[in-house]
């Protein structure tokens, strides 16, 4: 796959991952009910394809940028370390009002702090 596609299907990825972790902080503010199994059902299918189309497309990139043969650049570390923290934020959330809303608010930063190493990158 062309470069180009690598990036796009890391957008979509980015994207759907900011989308369902900002729908499951949503949901976790309100009161838990009955009907919401299949929501979180839902939101969690959404959460990991796009964590998988994050991670197989960034390190497609990095391949078609020639960037894994002398190891991982030092910025691709702390763009996985973010990877995690959004990947541990959708069960963050299921934990209670208060804890959605720190979801919530780090969400963006989180996002932010990605974004800006993709293309600063530091180190």
């Amino acid at each position: 796959m062309s470069y180009l596609t690598y990036r796009l299907i890391h957008l979509l990825g980015i994207f759907t991952l900011i989308t369902a972790v900002a729908a499951a902080g949503t949901l976790g503010l309100k009161p838990r009910e009955e009907g919401d199994a299949p929501r979180y059902g839902a939101i969690m299918i959404a959460h990991a394809c796009a964590l998988l189309f994050i991670i197989v497309a960034g390190f497609g990139m990095l391949a078609r940028a020639g960037l894994l043969r002398e190891g991982l650049p030092n910025w691709v570390y702390i763009k996985l370390l973010i990877w995690v923290m959004l990947a541990a934020a959708l069960s963050v959330s299921r934990r209670g009002p208060s804890y959605a809303r720190l979801v919530l608010v780090v969400l963006p930063i989180l996002a932010l702090m990605a974004g800006a190493t993709a293309f600063l990158k530091p180190l």
